[in-house]
């Protein structure tokens, strides 16, 4: 029953096709809305997928070393100095953990909102670009 309500949701996923973001704030705010829709998935992964390796691969491949790789590819094409694959980790990994946190607790007052954590992500990676280390 597990392994058919996740492929179902990858199924899911995959069969939405996302417009391609114009911007850096619309990538973010696209990423922040599909792990919304996953946040079941979610849940599951994070409290019953680590006794199923066979299931949590292709979740773990498909939502985040998928999106990894885009974005180190990109952030590789565009500042050729830039060590993409880690960027992109903690790029993408900042947007994942603020959703990870979020379905774990909840929304809470104490954290930063959604628009502030947007507008950190695209100042952050624009800097990357823009000096390369």
């Amino acid at each position: 029953m597990l392994e058919a309500a996740v492929e179902g949701v990858l199924a899911r996923a995959d069969e939405q096709l996302r417009p391609e973001p114009r911007n850096l704030e619309e990538a973010a705010r696209l990423a922040l809305a599909g792990m919304d829709e996953l946040r079941d998935l979610t849940r599951i992964v994070l409290r019953d997928l680590d006794q199923f390796p066979d299931l949590l691969m292709p979740v773990v491949d498909r939502l985040l070393e998928g999106p990894i790789r885009t974005v180190a590819t990109r952030m590789s094409g565009a500042a050729p100095g830039i060590d993409g694959d880690a960027m992109a980790t903690l790029l993408i990994g900042g947007l994942v953990n603020f959703k990870v946190l979020e379905a774990l607790g909840g929304k809470r007052r104490s954290t930063v909102d959604e628009d502030r954590l947007v507008e950190a992500w695209t100042r952050l990676y624009r800097l990357a670009l823009e000096s390369p280390i």
